[in-house]
């Protein structure tokens, strides 16, 4: 059974069905799994109702005197109940072999009234959720080894009658609304009138007349009566054989109608007690248990049982509720995750980074290369799929889903192909590959401004066939991507350069067959099946053919507009479509144009897309053999065949607005490039199967063969890949059931949790009780399912402030923010309540400190969002113009914005009302830096001009007179006493305030102020020459220590609240730990391999570059400030000044521990960082999304010494 069970009994059950004893192979553990008799359930509305009820049983949650339901699955169209399995048999079974009976009276009753309650138990808690039994009975009550007695079977019997057993009730019925089915012998009289017909309404009543035929079975030790309505008339038989105050219960529980008959259960167990305690003279031992909470493995099985239900938004309801229980719960993350790419609103990279966020951090993490290496086959990743499930067999031998996974993965032979091929050059201009797949080429050069075109033509195995250059004529400015084309047959290639020509070779032997002189720069080319005809497109809205052989203008197929591109213009590659003969484009009119080969005869024109009805930005994408077009726009996707003008369907829109794309002949899948990955994309279902490649760099261009099996993407730079085999699809990942956890051991760990609740409450009131709390919760912590509970996470937060922090123990995302427009460099911070900060940024993200609050600014607004409901809280808009710099004071009060229009406006963040709009700012301003308390702004614009502010008073202030151009930087102090200025001559320190000069640090001209300490007497600053740094003591102006041994260009710095430690970057990635009272290097941190865009020598300004501004700008401690504009800043320190974050030319955010010099946790992908005041939340962005990441620290406690690493926890 589905290769996860091992049969191992058979049990008959009446005339329901077949009771399975199974083997969970992958829990180790026995289940029992209920099938029905397949002509019970032989109409699909019969199947619906028994699915439905069987589902109430998986919703009611765990109980120790209920049998739990873990789900419900189909097999070949019947649905099975997989439910706990307990060994003790039933009820009737213990009746019929009288082990029950053993010992004297005094002991027979005290066992048979243990049982009479716990039954009791059992209905309570269902009568709680809302369920009623209905076929409450000896054989439906089970016994475990210790005595414990279960209730089994809820809703099955009433979902057999729903399903065609003769009820003639409609698919609305509720459970209080239909008599259900039903034993005979044991049913209440309400039942039995129903059964004939009668419409009246069943309650809790009629359970409670079962458990009193069945209590009185049990004492009689044999069956009282073949109908259920009788068994009060049978009371009479017995009563004097049975404890007196039972005797008096069973009358009271058999009375004929419901509403005088003894219903509430817990006067019920009062009685039986009392019972008990005539009996044996003793209190009754058991105390009342009580529902234990289902958690996240509950609720993932239960959402899994409503997915093979049909119920695909319940199940995902349900996922969202697990996640809420317990944040990152593994099979709930994978199984939602399963669920949103196979609907196409996650990709296959999104789900990896979601699992990814979900692991535990070890490097032997079984569970999180199990998942992952699932979602990796079934991508058709089948080299990742086959290191990932071995490595987890490995890592978990004994785990059978594991081992059988590997297995099945060894076996595999079916996945995509990859050849990775060095290109001789290092940018990549174009790609292209024949209709077959059969041959591949690309044009590459070193500087597209001057060098030569390198086209190079490969066979699908790699193997290079032909290398060959283009020349350039003089130099090219702005350089786009430029066609190139190969002939079907791949004898052939084509290439079109800016300057004006087109190139045609031979790709047998590398000769030239053709130069080609052009009317403009081409913007399309391409060869017909043989390679003898060449049709290229320009600039200039031309089309042209040339016969090959001589060189020679063969068609003018469409004219050039002498106004340029204000023309129809192609604005899609050009195809040669052999079965029509015929050259095909899309033209900027959006119109598909046709054009015979052998006339130049236009021979079909019409239109798609914009021009057909569509709006909004446009996307088109022709196949290799020219036959489809696949249009996409912000509302959808339109398939087209283009031989006969048909529209082939529509379907929604791409998940991402591609770069470009390529797509198969029948329009079943494409390629699109998206900020730098290649997305394999099924146009029908929206569905992104695979990305093939996550490099830093572009994957545009892209092609792919008219089958769909063979692409070619970019690589990294220097490289194409070759794909194969793209049409193949990997074998299905299967969804994932959590190991189901008893009653007994929930309530377990939710009274460790609670012991925990109480022990920080009163630990955080009482020093004295510290040491306590801590053990206390980190025991809750690792309780499974509560290691990132919400709740408990507040509480260690609140505690660790009686302590400090030690390490790093976990970091997870908490929340994805989406935002468009990343377009200008600025950052600002401010402290709501003066200690949770919101950071604003211009193409940039902050979070508060609390992580309550996050900012994500575009290019004309800024958002201000409540990260935990995922909902924007205010919007700052500056429309029509664009922001160019933006920034906040501590306080909360105030955003500052520098604008296109020169006007700095001054905004009410609360209300996004502006309160001064102050003309004069410049025109474009690349920072603004705001001192905490708001009093003291500063802006420097491009050129290198320094303005001062007073954005309360609305008003300019004075700049510091004799500056020497350029303004470099400047950094204002904590409460607006002073700002230092980088000019040309060197540092100055200036009192906006007296209008004075404070003593100038003793600098020569070129330097850059990088923070300063948390009381403003400690300056840290670059020299000149970029790769020395100087810590400045400004109460005197000497210098307190240099800093040298960085090899590359120094592009950040930061220094610890008390200025003693400091660690700064440099442009190669590198990070360095320093004692600023010797100078002394504590650590040279590896950092970011790579190569950023900085250098030694100082530059003049220039504007805003989101290619250069690669970090963050500014960090978010309030114990130290930093300016806004260093060019390429990596860094932030948190924790106390122990630990730092950083980002870099590699594109990884990453954490160190500053005092033992190592890495910890990455943070993922991602370009900059800010991180909250309070240290718990840091947000990443990553592209145009924003990642809010949260930290698990270990504290410190130094009255207790508790203190546990990530090792030892």
């Amino acid at each position: 059974m589905f290769d996860l069970y091992r049969v191992d009994q058979v049990i008959r059950s009446g005339g329901m069905g077949i009771v399975y004893r199974v083997r969970h192979l992958g829990w180790d553990t026995d289940l029992a799994v209920k099938a029905p008799r397949p002509e019970l359930l032989s109409s699909d509305a019969g199947r619906r109702f028994f699915e439905r009820e069987a589902e109430s049983w998986v919703g009611l949650g765990p109980h120790p005197h209920t049998v739990s339901c873990a789900y419900v699955r189909r097999h070949e169209n019947l649905p099975l109940v997989f439910a706990e399995w307990v060994p003790g048999g039933s009820l009737a079974e213990a009746i019929a072999d009288r082990r029950l009976y053993a010992g004297d009276n005094r002991q027979r009753w005290a066992r048979l009234l243990d049982l009479a309650v716990q039954i009791v138990w059992g209905l309570r808690h269902a009568h709680a959720a809302g369920l009623i039994h209905q076929d409450l009975k000896p054989a439906n009550i089970l016994l475990a080894a210790d005595g414990t007695a279960k209730i089994t079977d809820f809703g099955l019997a009433r979902g057999r009658a729903l399903a065609g057993a003769g009820t003639g009730a409609g698919p609305d019925a509720t459970l209080a609304a239909t008599y259900g089915g039903h034993t005979p012998a044991y049913c209440s009289p309400e039942q039995d009138r129903a059964g004939r017909g009668a419409v009246l309404e069943l309650t809790r009543a009629t359970d409670v007349w079962s458990w009193a035929v069945t209590v009185l079975e049990l004492f009689a030790g044999e069956r009282v009566t073949s109908t259920g309505p009788a068994a009060g008339q049978a009371l009479g038989r017995y009563a004097d054989a049975l404890p007196p105050r039972l005797a008096d219960l069973l009358g009271r529980c058999l009375e004929p109608e419901p509403a005088r008959r003894a219903v509430q259960l817990d006067d019920m167990v009062t009685v039986l007690v009392e019972a008990y305690r005539d009996v044996t003279g003793s209190a009754y031992a058991r105390t009342q248990p009580t529902a234990a909470r289902l958690r996240a493995d509950g609720l993932n099985n239960r959402a899994l049982s409503r997915l093979d239900l049909g119920q695909g938004e319940e199940s995902e309801r349900i996922w969202a509720e697990a996640l809420r229980v317990e944040p990152h719960h593994r099979p709930s993350v994978y199984n939602l995750g399963l669920r949103r790419w196979r609907s196409g609103r996650i990709t296959d990279a999104a789900l990896v980074a979601e699992l990814e966020a979900a692991a535990d951090g070890r490097a032997d993490d079984a569970v999180h290369d199990h998942f992952t290496g699932l979602v990796r086959l079934e991508s058709g990743d089948l080299p990742a799929a086959r290191m990932l499930l071995s490595r987890a067999a490995r890592i978990a031998p004994g785990a059978a889903e594991y081992r059988a996974a590997a297995e099945r993965v060894a076996a595999t032979t079916t996945g995509h192909t990859e050849v990775a091929i060095e290109t001789s050059a290092g940018r990549l201009m174009a790609v292209t590959v024949t209709p077959d797949g059969r041959f591949a080429a690309a044009t590459s050069c070193p500087d597209p401004s001057h060098d030569p075109r390198i086209v190079e033509v490969w066979a699908r195995d790699g193997r290079r066939l032909c290398r060959v250059e283009a020349p350039i004529e003089g130099t090219i400015g702005t350089v786009v991507l430029e066609p190139l084309a190969l002939s079907a047959d791949g004898s052939t290639v084509a290439c079109g350069v800016s300057g004006g020509w087109a190139y045609v070779w031979d790709v047998g032997t590398g000769r030239r067959r053709a130069a080609v002189p052009l009317t403009d720069d081409p913007s399309a080319v391409a060869l017909s099946s043989d390679g003898g005809v060449v049709a290229v497109a320009t600039e200039d809205c031309a089309v042209m053919t040339w016969d090959v052989a001589g060189g020679r203008p063969r068609h003018r197929l469409q004219r050039p507009d002498p106004y340029g591109r204000s023309g129809s213009f192609v604005d899609t590659a050009l195809r040669f479509d052999a079965a029509a003969g015929a050259f095909r484009w899309t033209d900027s009119r959006g119109r598909v144009r046709s054009w015979e080969l052998a006339t130049g005869f236009l021979s079909g024109s019409y239109p798609v897309g914009m021009a057909a009805g569509q709006s909004g930005r446009r996307s088109v994408m022709l196949s290799a053999d020219g036959a489809t077009a696949v249009l996409t726009w912000d509302g959808g996707t339109e398939v087209w065949d283009l031989a006969d003008a048909r529209r082939r369907h529509t379907a929604p829109p791409p998940p991402v607005r591609p770069d470009g794309g390529a797509v198969d002949a029948a329009g079943r899948q494409a390629l699109l490039g998206h900020q730098g990955v290649c997305l394999l994309w099924e146009p029908a279902t929206r569905r992104v199967l695979r990305t093939l490649q996550t490099d830093a760099t572009s994957s545009y261009p892209t092609a792919l063969s008219a089958d769909g099996a063979t692409g070619v993407t970019g690589g990294p730079p220097g490289s194409v890949r070759l794909w194969s085999n793209l049409t193949a699809r990997g074998p299905a990942a299967p969804w994932w059931y959590a190991r189901p956890h008893s009653a007994m051991s929930l309530n377990t760990e939710a009274a460790a949790v609670r012991r925990a609740l109480e022990a920080t409450a009163a630990g955080s009131r009482e020093p004295a009780a510290t040491g306590a709390a801590v053990a206390v919760l980190r025991a809750a912590r690792a309780v499974p399912g509560h290691r990132r509970d919400p709740e408990l996470l507040d509480l260690w937060v609140r505690l660790g402030k009686l302590g400090h922090r030690v390490a790093l123990l976990d970091a997870w995302p908490v929340r994805e923010l989406t935002a468009g427009g990343f377009a200008a460099p600025a950052v600002a911070t401010h402290y709501e309540d003066g200690e949770n900060p919101v950071i604003v940024l211009t193409g940039q993200v902050a979070v508060t400190g609390d992580g309550r609050r996050a900012v994500t600014a575009g290019a004309k607004t800024a958002d201000v969002w409540d990260t935990r409901a995922g909902a924007v809280r205010t919007t700052i808009d500056v429309r029509p113009y664009e922001i160019t710099a933006i920034a906040c004071d501590d306080a909360g009060a105030m955003v500052l914005t520098a604008s296109r229009d020169g006007v700095l406006g001054v905004w009410d963040p609360e209300t996004g009302r502006c309160r001064h709009a102050l003309p004069g700012a410049g025109d474009i301003v690349q920072s603004i830096v705001i001192s905490p308390d708001g009093r003291l702004a500063v802006t420097r614009n491009q050129d290198g001009g320094l303005r001062l502010w007073d954005p309360v008073a609305g008003r300019r202030l004075d700049p510091p007179p004799g500056l020497r151009a350029p303004i470099r930087a400047a950094l204002p102090a904590a409460h607006g006493e002073f700002v230092v200025v980088a000019d040309a001559a060197g540092l100055h320190v200036w009192e906006p305030r007296t209008r004075r000069f404070r003593p100038d640090p003793d600098s020569t001209g070129g330097g850059r102020p990088l923070a300063l300490s948390a009381d403003d007497r400690l300056l840290l600053a670059r020299e000149p020459n970029g790769r020395r740094l100087r810590v400045w003591d400004l109460d005197t102006g000497r210098t307190v220590s240099r800093l040298t041994g960085h090899p590359g260009p120094i592009t950040a710095g930061r220094l610890s609240a008390d200025g003693r430690t400091a660690v700064t970057a440099d442009a190669n990635g590198s990070l360095r730990v320093w004692d600023t009272d010797s100078g002394r290097c504590r650590h040279v941190l590896p950092g970011h391999p790579g190569h950023a865009d900085a250098t030694a020598e100082e530059e003049a300004p220039r504007a805003p570059d989101d290619e250069v501004i690669r970090t963050v700008l500014q960090t978010t401690r309030v114990s130290a400030r930093y300016p806004l504009d260093t060019r390429s800043a990596k860094v932030h320190l948190v924790a106390g000044d122990r630990f730092a974050v950083s980002t870099g030319p590699d594109g990884v955010v990453r954490t160190w521990d500053l005092h033992a010099g190592r890495e910890l946790i990455g943070l993922g992908r991602g370009q900059s960082v800010a991180a909250g005041r309070a240290e718990r939340f840091v947000l990443v962005r990553d592209g145009d999304t924003a990642r809010l990441w949260e930290l698990d620290w270990d504290f410190d406690f130094p009255a207790t010494g508790a203190a546990q690493t990530r090792e030892q926890r």
